[in-house]
C-alpha cells in the first residue's frame, strides 16, 4: 500500500472521528424532555377530545364547553356549584394503578372567584365513588389555590399558597402525591414556583376502569358535577410518579403528543444525515 492511500485513509478515519464526536456533542445538548410515567395527556389541538397516550377514554364535553383553537373552554353558571360547561373522561382507563402521581394543568383563568363557586383545573377522580384530588379554585380561600379532594381528606392550606388577582395570562399549575404506605406528602407549584408543602395519613388510589380527569367541575358524585371554573385550558398531563420541581418548571405545553417539543427536527434531520455519511463510507471501504 502506497503512503498515498494509507494518508487517505488516516484523514477519512480522522474525519469519520469528528463526524461522531459532533453527533455525541449534539445530541447531549437536546433539552430533556419528562416523559416517563406519563399516564394522561390532552393537548386538544385539532380539537381533539382524545388522551394522547391511550389510557383515558375520550373525553366528553357537557354544556357549553367547547375546544377552540387548541383550548378547552369550561365555564361557570347562575346557580353556584353547577358548571355550565365542563368536560369529563368516559370512565374507561387502561393505565397501572395510580398512587403517586402528578397533575400538570396549562391554565387561564377568565374570571376571578365570587365566593360561591370553586372549580378544578384537572381532577382525577374516582368511577364508581367520590374519590378525588384536583387542582381546586378559590374553595376554602378565595382566588386561591388548593388541593381538593373528598371530604377534604388530603386538604390543607398551601403555605405560603398564591392568591390571583387578575385574568386573562396562562399559568402553569402542578400538584405532586408522593405516597407512601397510607401517607401522602402534596406538595403545589404555580409555574414552577414552590406555593406549598404538606402531608396527609388518608392516601388514595385509583386502579383500571376505576378512574376518570374532569375539567370545570370539581368532582362528579351522585350522577352530578360539582364546582365550576371559568377558564381556558391550553393542556393537561397525569404522570404516575413525583415530578421534581427541576422537571415541573421544565415543562411545556406542546401542540401534538410531546416528540418534538423544543423544535429539534432540523437537528434530528442532520443527525440522520452523519449517520448515513458514516454509514456509506463503511460500505466503501469494505468494498475497496
Amino acid at each position: 500500500m502506497n503512503s498515498s492511500s494509507t494518508t487517505e485513509r488516516v484523514a477519512k478515519g480522522s474525519w469519520d472521528c469528528v463526524l461522531v464526536i459532533f453527533l455525541c456533542l449534539v445530541l447531549s445538548s437536546l433539552p430533556a424532555k419528562v416523559t416517563a410515567g406519563l399516564i394522561g395527556q390532552w393537548t386538544f389541538e385539532g380539537g381533539s377530545t382524545a388522551d394522547s397516550t391511550g389510557h383515558f377514554g375520550a373525553l366528553q364535553l357537557f354544556g357549553t364547553a367547547a375546544i377552540v383553537d387548541g383550548e378547552l373552554i369550561v365555564s361557570r353558571s347562575n346557580v353556584p356549584q353547577v358548571p355550565l360547561g365542563w368536560a369529563k373522561t368516559d370512565g374507561s382507563y387502561s393505565g397501572p394503578t395510580i398512587t403517586s402521581k402528578t397533575l400538570v394543568s396549562w391554565v387561564t383563568l377568565t374570571s376571578l372567584s365570587d365566593g360561591q363557586d370553586f372549580g378544578s383545573a384537572m381532577t382525577l377522580d374516582a368511577v364508581t365513588s367520590d374519590v378525588f384530588d384536583g387542582i381546586v379554585f378559590g374553595e376554602q380561600q378565595p382566588n386561591r389555590w388548593m388541593a381538593g379532594s373528598d371530604n377534604l381528606l388530603r386538604t390543607q392550606d398551601f403555605n405560603p399558597g398564591f392568591e390571583e388577582t387578575s385574568v386573562g395570562t396562562r399559568i402553569q399549575m402542578a400538584y405532586t402525591y408522593e405516597v407512601v404506605g397510607q401517607n401522602v406528602t402534596i406538595t403545589g407549584y404555580r409555574d414552577g414556583v414552590l406555593i406549598g408543602q404538606y402531608s396527609s395519613a388518608n392516601a388514595a388510589s385509583w386502579g383500571e376502569n376505576g378512574a376518570e380527569i374532569i375539567f370545570g367541575a370539581r368532582h362528579f358524585v351522585n350522577a352530578a358535577p360539582l364546582g365550576a371554573l371559568d377558564a381556558r385550558i391550553a393542556e393537561a398531563r397525569l404522570y404516575d410518579s413525583v415530578l421534581t420541581r427541576a422537571e415541573v418548571a421544565a415543562l411545556e405545553p406542546v401542540a401534538v403528543p410531546e416528540i418534538d417539543p423544543a423544535g429539534t427536527g432540523s437537528v434530528l434531520t442532520l443527525v440522520a444525515g452523519v449517520l448515513g455519511l458514516l454509514e456509506r463510507r463503511r460500505l466503501r471501504a469494505k468494498a475497496a
